[in-house]
């Protein structure tokens, strides 16, 4: 009787293991594949990384659940677990979060780049730096304007 339910044990791990690796391989060749559409874009660089690491959260997460499910762990809690948690984390990151849907937005639809003398919201001066969640502009009297970009993305640019 021990050794029954030893080797079924064992037979669940190493189901386990393999659905593992497979789930490993699959992740692999999506990443790649994703890269190379990445390459074939003209989306910027900042927003491919945050794209390509959001996927790669998103697989490790379906991952882990395949596997557990596999071992016999009940995933459904895990998963109202992790939707609440969301949600929560969410609501207290949304200013966060509206600033870098905003860069993201403005890093596709380039509205200006590094460079150019622009206006937004009433303050000029000339673009250092769009990163995902700011605007950077260098002022004629030699201030540097950091811009939120939800600011950004809802204001009047003159570029």
């Amino acid at each position: 009787m021990p050794n029954e339910k030893l080797m079924e044990l064992l037979t669940t791990v190493g189901k386990s293991a393999l659905l593992l690796a497979v789930c490993l391989a699959v992740m692999a060749v999506l990443l790649k594949l994703t890269t190379r559409l990445f390459q074939k874009t003209k989306l910027d660089s900042g927003v491919q990384g945050f794209l390509r690491s959001a996927l790669k959260d998103a697989l490790w997460i379906l991952t882990l659940l395949i596997v557990a499910d596999s071992l016999g762990i009940p995933v459904n809690s895990i998963i109202a677990i992790l939707s609440v948690a969301t949600l929560a984390l969410s609501l207290s990151l949304q200013n966060i979060l509206t600033n870098v849907f905003s860069g993201i937005t403005l890093l596709i639809s380039r509205p200006f780049v590094a460079g150019d003398f622009v206006e937004i919201g009433g303050v000029s001066g000339t673009v250092k730096e769009l990163t995902i969640m700011r605007t950077s502009l260098d002022a004629p009297d030699n201030r540097l304007i950091l811009i939120p970009n939800a600011d950004v993305a809802a204001a009047k640019i003159t570029n």
